[in-house]
């Protein structure tokens, strides 16, 4: 019987020791490599969202740099001051050069805003259709930033090509 007895003592001896093992080392561990599992697997969820945005950064570079080069003459454009005799004399070259018959500018009062100022100008004059619309074409190609803001044609006569136009343009400034 001291055998048998020796084997269950032997046998409890063990399940206590694997017990104590498994209560006091196995379980903590396993729940560390768990929760340690979980991190490794949110840092690769991380990053993958941050190989995406990274994937973004050479577009956004070039979006940059194109809106740099778009926007590096706004200062020419919108110039810190009036400067309206150099703008008066550019607009009355680029009519002549388009055939604008008795061209009349006048200055309006400026209106201050939060950004920038803008100031009025109506142009009364007489042409063509296509020659208003080259002149059109080459405000819009101005250094100045300038702005139609309305415009009014009627013909001079019943069998005539040309029209007498009445044109408000907008130039803009960031200082009064």
């Amino acid at each position: 019987m001291t055998k048998n007895r020796n084997r269950l003592i032997f046998a409890a001896i063990l399940i206590v020791v694997v017990g104590l093992y498994v209560a006091r080392v196995h379980s903590p561990q396993a729940r560390r490599l768990a929760a340690v599992r979980e991190k490794i697997a949110r840092r690769d969820i991380e990053c993958q969202e941050n190989a995406a945005k990274a994937d973004a950064i050479p577009v956004m570079v070039c979006e940059v740099d194109r809106l740099k080069k778009e926007f590096k003459d706004f200062d020419r454009r919108l110039p810190k001051q009036k400067e309206l005799a150099e703008f008066l004399r550019e607009i009355s070259n680029t009519g002549e050069s388009h055939r604008l018959a008795n061209q009349v500018i006048r200055p309006g009062n400026p209106s201050v805003g939060p950004l920038y100022n803008r100031m009025p100008i109506i142009m009364d004059f007489s042409c063509t259709f296509p020659d208003l619309v080259g002149f059109l074409q080459k405000m819009n190609e101005m250094t100045r930033l300038t702005r139609v803001e309305r415009i009014r044609m009627s013909p001079v006569a019943s069998h005539s090509e040309n029209l007498d136009i009445r044109m408000q343009v907008n130039i803009y400034f960031t200082k009064s």
